[in-house]
């Protein structure tokens, strides 16, 4: 059979190929996300649950906290 008889082949390997990197991309942002929330977990756990601060103190690591989650959710 000749190959024009199949126009959309080309088409569909394209897609196939773009389609494991679309995967592969999802598994890897998944992987940096639950990296991301357990460092988070342990950094808001260790700083802001500490009894041994002060309210300022606390105030800068909550600033510090915002802007790692601004600049990380762009």
């Amino acid at each position: 059979m000749r190959s024009d008889y199949f126009p959309y082949r080309k088409i569909v390997n394209f897609s196939i190929v773009h389609a494991r990197y679309f995967i592969a991309n999802k598994a890897i942002k998944g992987a940096v996300n639950g990296l991301m929330n357990v460092v988070l977990e342990e950094h808001i756990r260790e700083h802001l649950g500490a009894d041994d601060i002060t309210q300022q103190q606390r105030q800068e690591e909550v600033e510090q906290i915002n802007s790692a989650l601004k600049s990380y959710l762009k």
